[in-house]
């Protein structure tokens, strides 16, 4: 009868402190990945129970520049301080945002096997966002 009544005082304590475990793990977990590419991979990876994801930088470097001055132009003004800028070396480019402006070091591209992309697209996107860098937007092809 004793040991009954120990086993059942005990009873809550063991309960809580395997889910105490369970919690610390998965917390564990989520603190050493981040998004760092290896890492994003990592739990890519280990989430899907595969391997296959990719993720490289966003590199267009497709399309034309137009400058708001150019050496023919040496006469006009710029927009912005001339103190900051060299004038002969380095033209200002005409963009309207600076979303635009730094489009490239803003993005990359995780590449997602084809049978994943098709069926859980969105539950790949949520294991993105959750360890991304907020600054990051990530753009999804099928590899």
């Amino acid at each position: 009868m004793v040991f009954a009544l120990c086993r059942a005082m005990c009873a809550p304590v063991v309960s809580l402190y395997a889910r105490f475990s369970a919690s610390r793990e998965g917390h564990i977990y989520t603190l050493t990945h981040n998004g760092q590419v290896c890492y994003l991979r990592a739990a890519l990876n280990e989430a899907f129970h595969t391997t296959g994801f990719e993720i490289v930088d966003y590199d267009d470097n497709r399309g034309e520049w137009h400058f708001a001055k150019t050496e023919g132009m040496a006469d006009h003004l710029y927009a912005v301080d001339e103190g900051l800028k060299d004038p002969e070396n380095n033209p200002i480019p005409v963009l309207a945002d600076e979303a635009r402006l730094n489009l490239a070091m803003n993005c990359f591209i995780v590449q997602v096997p084809g049978m994943i992309y098709a069926t859980q697209l969105d539950k790949v996107k949520a294991v993105v966002d959750k360890y991304r860098i907020l600054s990051k937007t990530p753009i999804y092809t099928p590899i």
